[in-house]
């Protein structure tokens, strides 16, 4: 991507060529780019937006065994609120009871 669009070192992370100079991609920019392309591809815009990516990102760290306290700073959230935005699927959750039943069963409990 930095070949694409070569940047000095002091540049925001994310941006954009905008009159020949980069400037920093802010949420509406992103927004609109991102509902165009979701429109370019036949689907609901109102199923997805740059929000989507704050969600899927916090499952995605989840997943990769981010510890909850650096998902919290990443995130910048004040208090526990990302947990919201975690997906767990059905497979782990049943993890959970197939755990206790057989802890249950050996007697250790």
């Amino acid at each position: 991507m930095c070949s694409l669009i070569p940047a000095p070192a002091s540049a925001h992370a994310f941006a954009v060529p905008s009159g020949g100079r980069l400037t920093p991609l802010v949420a509406p920019v992103f927004a609109g780019a991102l509902a165009k392309l979701i429109r370019l591809i036949g689907l609901s815009t109102h199923s997805y937006s740059g929000h989507s990516f704050r969600r899927g990102g916090c499952s995605f760290a989840f997943h990769c065994d981010v510890p909850p306290e650096l998902l919290r700073l990443h995130g910048d959230w004040a208090s526990d609120a990302f947990r919201r935005y975690l997906h767990v699927p059905l497979q782990d959750k049943l993890l959970v009871t197939a755990r206790m039943g057989s802890a249950i069963s050996l007697g250790h409990f």
